[in-house]
C-alpha cells in the first residue's frame, strides 16, 4: 500500500515584510525660510510690479550706454527752447529734425520720472548702507570672538577651542603674517611640504 505524501505547505508572503519594503523614502528636510526671506520675496514681487508699470522701459546695453553717456549733458532748458523755436518758426519745421509733439512727450516723461529715479536711488543707497552697517557690526563681534578663542586655545590647550580657531581662520581667509624668533631673527611663513 502506497503511503500518501504529506500535504505541501504553501508559504504566503509576509504582508508586514512587503509593507516595510513598500514604504516610500522619507522626504528631504525642508530648508528653513527666515522672516527676512519672506520679506525679500514680497519686496521682489513689488519691484517686479513697479518695473512693469514704467512705460517704455529700456534694457541697458553697452553700445547704447556709451552713446548716451557722451550726449546726456545737454540741459533740459535748452531742449525746451529748441522745441519752442521749432513750434514758432516755419523754416525750422521744414528741417524735420524735431517733432514738437514727440518732444513734449519726452520732456513730460523726463520730468515725471525724475522723482521716481531719486526715490529708487535713495532706496538703494539706504538699503546698501543698512546691510553694510549690520555686516560691519557683526563682523566686529566675530573678530572679537576670534581673538578671544585664540587666547583660550593658547592658554588652555583646548582641542575644541583650537578647532574653532582653525575653522574661523579658514573662513576669514587671512594668511599668517611674518613672525620673529625670540632672538630677533625674522622668519617667513612655513612653506608647504613636498614629497619626493
Amino acid at each position: 500500500m502506497e503511503i500518501p505524501s504529506p500535504p505541501t505547505t504553501v508559504t504566503r508572503p509576509d504582508a508586514s515584510a512587503n509593507a516595510a519594503t513598500d514604504v516610500p523614502p522619507a522626504a528631504p528636510p525642508l530648508l528653513t525660510v527666515t522672516k527676512y526671506q519672506n520679506v525679500a520675496t514680497e519686496l521682489l514681487e513689488l519691484l517686479d510690479l513697479v518695473e512693469s508699470k514704467i512705460p517704455d522701459l529700456q534694457k541697458e546695453n553697452a553700445a547704447a550706454k556709451a552713446y548716451i553717456r557722451g550726449r546726456k549733458s545737454v540741459p533740459v532748458p535748452f531742449m525746451e527752447s529748441a522745441v519752442t523755436a521749432v513750434q514758432l518758426t516755419p523754416q525750422l519745421q521744414s528741417v524735420n529734425a524735431l517733432d514738437p509733439l514727440v518732444a513734449h512727450d519726452t520732456l513730460q516723461y523726463i520730468a515725471a520720472m525724475a522723482p521716481v529715479k531719486a526715490k529708487l536711488k535713495s532706496l538703494y543707497t539706504n538699503l546698501s548702507f543698512t546691510t553694510d552697517s549690520k555686516k560691519v557690526g557683526l563682523g566686529g563681534d566675530a573678530l572679537t570672538v576670534y581673538d578671544f578663542a585664540k587666547s583660550v586655545a593658547r592658554k588652555t590647550d583646548s582641542d575644541d577651542a583650537l578647532a574653532h580657531v582653525e575653522n574661523m581662520k579658514l573662513a576669514l581667509g587671512r594668511s599668517r603674517g611674518r613672525k620673529k624668533k625670540t632672538d630677533g631673527e625674522e622668519v617667513t611663513k612655513a612653506q608647504p611640504k613636498t614629497t619626493t
